[in-house]
């Protein structure tokens, strides 16, 4: 049974940027929390909003495939297909997410 990675920031060792990704990190369980419950309800509001968010923010915060999941989730909700269409890119976010280092769930 293999243990699975946590994923770091690419700006993890860098002195400047550890307050702001642990600021990132703390907040983005909420998010993955709403995204769920956005997904549960098939509200593409907060979905589109969520992953806006999050397409630009993951990057400048060190974890490109956060950016890049929620890019082409996104692009797929921004073209009117169907939440199905999206379902593979949200569920490889909401499992990025979930194993980047130091995440707690949201309570």
């Amino acid at each position: 049974m293999s243990i699975p990675v946590a994923h770091r920031s690419v700006y993890a060792d860098d002195p400047l940027m550890k307050p702001l990704i642990a600021e990132f990190v703390a907040r983005i369980p909420q998010q993955a929390a709403d995204l769920r419950d956005a997904i549960q309800h098939d509200d593409p509001a907060p979905l589109l909003r969520i992953c806006h968010q999050l397409k630009g923010s993951g990057k400048s915060y060190g974890f490109e495939p956060i950016s890049t999941h929620a890019a082409a989730a996104n692009e797929k909700l921004r073209a009117h297909h169907p939440l199905l269409d999206a379902l593979p890119d949200l569920h490889a976010l909401l499992d990025y997410i979930e194993h980047i280092e130091d995440y707690k769930p949201a309570k």
